[in-house]
């Protein structure tokens, strides 16, 4: 995105002249911000350290397929590539459904804005990044002025199919795998699952098919 000038993003070296001119002209206050930043830095670590001592081995065992290069390309690195393009497809769809430009460098504007709206958690806020991206990075795109309510169309819209879509999918799998459509039933079906070993759930709970 900033390759392609899709941010309003002022120059870098003004950015840095910026910033220095700044520090220099409050010494003080710059000095006490960076010293609070290492202290607060240093407690999240000493507190922290015990922690990820626990969480070392299951880190390691997450990491393992990488011990492998053949297999993390065809069991990981390849399902990955396959889902991106999959997603510029469908994102492509999106847009052309909306009346937007739809080509490769706006499905790729579109799928960063989506990414960078994640930073924030809470779905206003992202939303609000990520339309004001769209606004700005698809007419630099684009080269041409674009409907800012279409864009908002497109965000909401994009966003209510894909959460209906894959509600309705994790619904039926969910069904599928546990025998029931109570989502009651279903929890208590999965903390049987989780707290013996892997057996059928009906013969768990001792039902008949």
């Amino acid at each position: 995105m900033l390759a392609t000038g899709a941010l309003p993003v002022p120059s870098m070296p003004k950015d840095m002249q910026r910033a220095a001119s700044t520090c220099l002209s409050q010494p003080v206050t710059a000095t006490l911000l960076m010293l609070a930043a290492l202290v607060v830095s240093f407690a999240a670590v000493r507190r922290l350290r015990r922690r990820c001592a626990r969480l070392a081995p299951a880190v390691r065992r997450g990491l393992a397929i990488f011990s492998t290069r053949a297999q993390f390309v065809a069991q990981v690195a390849s399902w990955q590539a396959l889902a991106r393009v999959i997603r510029l497809g469908s994102l492509t769809c999106f847009l052309a459904a909306f009346a937007l430009p739809a080509t490769l460098g706006t499905a790729v504007l579109v799928m960063a804005a989506q990414g960078a709206g994640r930073v924030l958690p809470l779905g206003p806020l992202s939303a609000g990044l990520r339309i004001a991206i769209l606004s700005y990075g698809l007419v630099e795109v684009t080269h041409r002025p674009v409907n800012p309510a279409a864009i908002v169309a497109f965000s909401l819209g994009q966003s209510a199919t894909v959460l209906i879509v894959t509600f309705a999918i994790a619904a039926a799998l969910i069904t599928r795998e546990f025998g029931t459509r109570s989502p009651r039933r279903a929890i208590q079906r999965a903390r049987l699952r989780l707290q013996g070993p892997p057996v059928p759930v009906r013969e768990a709970l001792g039902v008949g098919p």
